[in-house]
């Protein structure tokens, strides 16, 4: 009986380290997780203040618009100018 006993709390003793064990990884991927989830509000407050594709389109197709005026009257407003 004694010896059924020593080893039950032999058992109890390997049984409660691996519990530590646990414990202790499952901390580490909650504190992860915590860090991962503040990076992610980084990104998504950072993300919020890019321009917008419509944005970005429209202002590409406004420069191309200017320099093609550009390019199409520079005659013209060399002229006006009194460079040509």
């Amino acid at each position: 009986m004694e010896a059924r006993i020593a080893r039950l709390e032999s058992d109890v003793g390997h049984i409660r380290g691996r519990i530590d064990e646990i414990a202790g990884k499952l901390q580490s991927s909650a504190d992860k997780l915590s860090d991962q989830k503040t990076e992610l509000a980084v990104l998504n407050t950072k993300a919020a203040h890019f321009a917008t594709k419509t944005y970005a389109i429209v202002t590409a197709v406004g420069i191309v618009l200017a320099l093609s005026g550009l390019i199409l009257f520079a005659e013209r407003l060399q002229r006006l100018l009194g460079i040509a």
